[in-house]
């Protein structure tokens, strides 16, 4: 009896799996790295510029193919796209990891360079097992308060290994020169001047931006590490200035079905701005939803601007509120020519020109999350978005395609 009811018990587990196998195959596939890019980006996925005046001419010379790349793309604005978890340049915006560096055990010896300039040596060098890493806390900094630079070597256990006459220079480059400026004001692993824990073998280089370093600094260290002297640096952007700051009494609400989310700033300096945002999944702090992007010309003073969030992502995406509003930030273009110049020039046929003497751009600081009230995804309109624009290049596309035959 026990026998037949272990056979019984298996002809089911073999027919739940086949109907389980049955059902994968049948399912459809789920978008790919390259479609997820498409439907995330903000630009035209069918459009790419060409030449020195950025003329926009289709990719593919397929229309029916263009066409339907154009409508899946096109079912959400240019200013807000759906967010994926590998997108990590806008999840942590202002985080450039710099890779690890081995240490040169011996140089390079009876090197010449081959026609396309690239470096050929009869003896290649070779290396220590020790790597070095040296990455700044952020590749971003705004005003002129402390900014740390921290860097520990590894030996081939994984383990941080100690330095010796750790010196450090800072500078900044700008129009290919380099500018020095004042030398960092600790670089140390003592538990002082920044350091968080005394002897972890942890190094910390604080620096101190004075309000001529705008644009692209570095550190450079040089040590003394296993016995080899060895050479690193590392860089990031500085706006020692503030031209605008987040302020408190953000706000939220489902506007016309989309989720508007209204935020205070205060303009220092007139300008064009570009203010952007993610939405995140309470819940589940690797669930990132939608971006949403804002830009224009802006005048001083304390303004409100809205972001929209769009409502079909949402809807789409099947997920309810709260939702957390992240990495809210912005940036002023400081280019002699800015698109709002660019796009008048298109219109009134003004030329319009002008020299980098500046860098281009001054950053805002990020603004603290901010969670949204309750929300149910079903809320949130399930409409496509339209424009003048969408409907000429679908009219557009469709004409190649009767053409075309």
């Amino acid at each position: 009896m026990n026998q037949k009811r272990i056979f019984v018990a298996l002809i089911i587990t073999v027919a739940v799996a086949l109907v389980a196998v049955i059902l994968l195959l049948l399912r459809e596939p789920g978008p790919s790295k390259l479609e997820e890019a498409e439907i995330a980006s903000p630009k035209d996925p069918t459009l790419t510029p060409v030449g020195e005046d950025g003329q926009l001419l289709l990719v593919n010379e397929d229309p029916g193919e263009t066409l339907n790349r154009y409508v899946q793309w096109a079912q959400y604005p240019p200013d807000s796209r759906p967010l994926f978890d590998w997108q990590k340049d806008l999840i942590e915006p202002y985080k450039i990891v710099a890779q690890p560096l081995p240490v040169i055990k011996t140089p390079a010896r009876d090197c010449t360079q081959d026609e396309n300039g690239m470096p050929v040596c009869k003896e290649p060098p070779e290396f220590l097992n020790v790597k070095c890493d040296m990455n700044s806390e952020s590749s971003v900094s705004v005003g002129t308060g402390d900014h740390r630079v921290f860097l520990f070597c590894v030996d081939e256990k994984g383990e941080r290994v100690k330095l010796d006459n750790l010196k450090t220079r800072v500078y900044r480059i700008f129009d290919r020169k380099e500018i020095g400026t004042l030398p960092a004001i600790h670089a140390a692993d003592d538990g002082s001047g920044g350091d968080d824990k005394e002897g972890d073998l942890m190094y910390t280089v604080t620096v101190r931006p004075t309000k001529a370093d705008w644009g692209d600094m570095f550190v450079e260290a040089t040590f003394n590490v296993a016995g080899k002297e060895h050479n690193q640096r590392v860089g990031w952007f500085s706006t020692p200035h503030v031209v605008a700051e987040f302020q408190q009494g953000i706000t939220d609400h489902n506007e016309d079905g989309h989720l508007v989310v209204r935020v205070p700033i205060q303009i220092h300096k007139a300008g064009y701005y570009l203010i952007e945002a993610n939405l995140q999944e309470k819940n589940d702090p690797n669930r990132f939803l939608a971006t949403a992007s804002l830009e224009g010309k802006f005048e001083p003073g304390r303004q409100v601007v809205a972001l929209r969030f769009f409502g079909k992502i949402l809807r789409d995406q099947g997920v309810d509120g709260p939702y957390v509003v992240r990495q809210l930030r912005a940036r002023r273009n400081n280019s002699p020519v800015t698109p709002d110049m660019v796009q008048r020039s298109i219109e009134t046929g003004e030329e319009v020109s002008g020299d980098h003497t500046e860098p281009l751009w001054e950053f805002v600081r990020m603004a603290a999350p901010h969670e949204t009230q309750e929300y149910e995804a079903s809320q949130f309109g399930k409409e496509e978005w339209n424009s003048d624009e969408k409907r000429r290049r679908i009219e557009f596309l469709e004409k190649m395609v009767r053409e075309q035959g």
